[in-house]
């Protein structure tokens, strides 16, 4: 199943990749217009569940290094170093605000690498990512990004 989840986000990167910059971008959006990235997953909700909230998952897919400790005021820390230590100046954090199991995270950034260019931008936003069965073998898969300002 993790096999098919690493499909399947390799295949709308590489779909994201084809397109137009304002194909990939939310064009006019405003202060309080969220943006929003949808997709489908060829796993059940619980596999794509797992994918989001463990560290075998989120290094399955999403990040080179990482774990997470899956729990309201826990932490996403990664990097996209393989060989960080995730205390870095090259590691992301994220705390996670809220959940409601296989359905809903929500997840504030509090630390971005120490390049990253939007720390103004980035620190004022929150993320809520949204899971729903398509079917018993597909999973809808939400991201809301919400608070940036024009």
């Amino acid at each position: 199943m993790i096999i098919t989840l690493i499909s399947n986000v390799a295949a709308l990167a590489a779909i994201a990749t084809q397109q137009t910059t304002p194909d990939r971008m939310v064009i006019s959006a405003a202060a309080d217009q969220p943006i929003v990235t949808v997709g489908t997953v060829s796993a059940p909700v619980k596999d794509v569940w797992a994918a989001w909230t463990t560290n075998e998952g989120i290094r399955s897919w999403m990040v080179t290094s990482g774990e997470v400790d899956f729990r309201i005021g826990g932490t996403y820390r990664t990097s996209y170093s393989k060989n960080s230590d995730l205390k870095g100046p090259d590691a992301i954090e994220n705390t996670i605000l809220v959940f409601d199991p296989m359905r809903m995270i929500s997840i504030k950034n509090t630390k971005t690498p120490a390049s990253f260019p939007f720390k103004e931008a980035i620190a004022k936003t929150w993320t809520v990512i949204y899971f729903k069965e398509i079917d018993p073998l597909r999973t809808e898969v939400t991201i809301r990004m919400h608070g940036y300002d024009s």
